[in-house]
């Protein structure tokens, strides 16, 4: 009896003891995994960062570019162009599809 109590014993700590290794090597791997991804975001974004000033920087020069241009453009300008002041103004309109909703319904 007290040889099969043993053995029981033995079997279990050995059950217990492999669960439980199993478990620290998944939370080591699962641990390293979300270290690594951290990683990776935080170069992602540094990089995202500098693409995003070289591109505004880039909209910053062609806003110069544009103003420094709309300068030139005067009235005697576009005539010479061909433009032409328009006989009749029309505007184009539509109506809205949309049904407004008051606070009052």
């Amino acid at each position: 009896m007290a040889i099969n109590y043993s053995l029981k014993h033995h079997i279990l700590q050995k059950r217990i003891f492999v669960v439980l290794s199993v478990a620290i090597i998944a939370s080591l791997l699962i641990h390293v995994y979300f270290i690594s991804r951290a990683v990776v975001n935080v170069v992602q974004r540094e990089s995202i960062e500098i693409e995003s000033n070289i591109l505004s920087s880039y909209v910053g020069d062609l806003e110069e570019e544009y103003l420094a241009l709309s300068k030139d453009v005067t009235r005697s300008f576009a005539y010479s162009l061909g433009f032409e002041e328009p006989s009749s103004l029309s505007y184009a309109t539509r109506k809205t599809f949309a049904i407004g909703l008051s606070a009052t319904r």
